[in-house]
């Protein structure tokens, strides 16, 4: 019984690695051939966006070719290494073969597209084209400087049993055409943190600039609570609703600068923001009584970085509340009233969660605003919790 058991499970795992190719994209012309006729292609460490006059827009998988000499376009997407410009290399592809890109790091600001053996890692020749190009014919003819890397890589650390670390004094590998690839320096996940290193070495990889926020736009939405009542109606069914000057639903676009940033942790600029308020009290039969503003804010931004994707991020200034108008439809019809709002102060506290150029916040905001008409005030403050989300440039 226990036999029979283990047989099944071997049966369903070879099936399973049987449909493994069948995953793969199709990039050729022509019916579907046989594993053994095709060369595949897997990409790591890398976006494969282009192979020969196909484009494809998918992240990661493989891709089925034939054999002989084809056009590999990526980007390098390799954790927090990623790139803005595509490399492109030609290589000879053969049946039954199967073959992953390997981003190769010249230094700490630069890479080279390369290609390896998948079940050796034995490195594959290729020839450097430019990244428009769709046939090899120039490919002996240009070589590209290697892309510079819009990340810090990981710290790159010597062995101490080989080759000396690779330091400004050591100038860097120049792949000639037709050349394969060397290896590439050791890795941090390879080796010890600072095995080899010398203290200098240390302290420059642990002082590389890492990407922070900097200036973008963005959205929130979210709901505002308090203020003095300024609305009360009681419904037929019994129950009562109210309005108070600083409650309503909010609505803004926003717009931040930090440009400035203390030792990488400490981020320190401006934001703004203008957006829409509503609060309103509505029966079915078409009578309502509706407050609206434009709530309009100018701060002082702090983020602190509390790891690699999150921050603290702390808002301090005034608000101006704009276009404050009180009316209503119906039997409320009457009421029709504009009033103002002094500047007041607020203050914005929360979690900011970034990566890709883009960010979720989840805030809180306090603002001190009164409104005021015919010689008389009210109320208005608020405690805001707000969703925002930002795209950085």
């Amino acid at each position: 019984m226990i036999r029979r058991k283990s047989l099944e499970r071997a049966i369903a795992l070879s099936g399973f690695v049987a449909l493994l190719p069948a995953c793969a994209t199709v990039m050729y012309d022509g019916p579907m051939r046989p594993d053994d006729q095709v060369a595949t292609i897997i990409a790591t460490r890398t976006r494969i966006t282009r192979i020969d006059a196909r484009d494809s827009s998918q992240d990661g998988g493989g891709f089925a070719i034939l054999p002989g000499t084809h056009v590999v376009v990526a980007y390098l997407r390799d954790y927090n290494r990623f790139s803005y410009e595509t490399q492109a290399v030609c290589f000879e592809a053969e049946k039954g073969r199967t073959y992953q890109t390997n981003p190769r790091y010249v230094d700490d600001r630069r890479w080279e597209l390369g290609i390896v053996e998948e079940y050796s890692s034995e490195p594959v020749p290729v020839r450097r084209v430019e990244s428009w190009s769709r046939d090899c014919a120039r490919a002996e003819t240009f070589t590209p400087a290697p892309h510079r890397l819009t990340l810090t890589p990981p710290r790159l650390v010597a062995d101490s049993s080989a080759a000396p670390a690779v330091g400004p004094e050591t100038p860097p590998a120049v792949t000639t055409p037709g050349a394969v690839p060397g290896p590439a320096p050791a890795v941090a996940a390879q080796a010890p943190a600072g095995a080899g290193a010398s203290p200098g070495q240390r302290r420059g990889a642990q002082g590389a600039t890492i990407h922070r926020p900097g200036n973008g736009f963005g959205f929130e939405m979210g709901g505002a609570f308090g203020g003095d009542e300024v609305a009360r109606a009681l419904f037929t069914d019994g129950h009562t609703e109210s309005i108070h000057a600083g409650g309503g639903v909010v609505l803004a676009v926003g717009a931040a600068w930090t440009p400035v940033w203390i030792g990488q942790v400490l981020g320190l600029g401006l934001a703004t923001s203008i957006g829409y308020k509503a609060s309103e009290i509505a029966d079915d039969n078409g009578n309502s009584l509706r407050l609206t503003s434009v709530p309009w804010d100018l701060s002082v931004q702090a983020l602190l970085a509390l790891q690699r994707h999150w921050y603290l991020l702390l808002r301090g200034g005034v608000q101006k509340e704009l276009d404050v108008h009180f009316s209503g439809r119906g039997i409320a019809a009457p009421v029709d009233l504009f009033l103002t709002a002094p500047f007041g102060a607020q203050m914005e506290g929360g979690l900011m969660a970034y990566g890709s150029f883009s960010a979720f916040a989840l805030t809180v905001r306090s603002s001190a605003v009164r409104y005021e008409a015919a010689g008389t005030s009210v109320d208005a403050s608020s405690v805001a919790i707000l969703g925002s989300l930002y795209f950085y440039f």
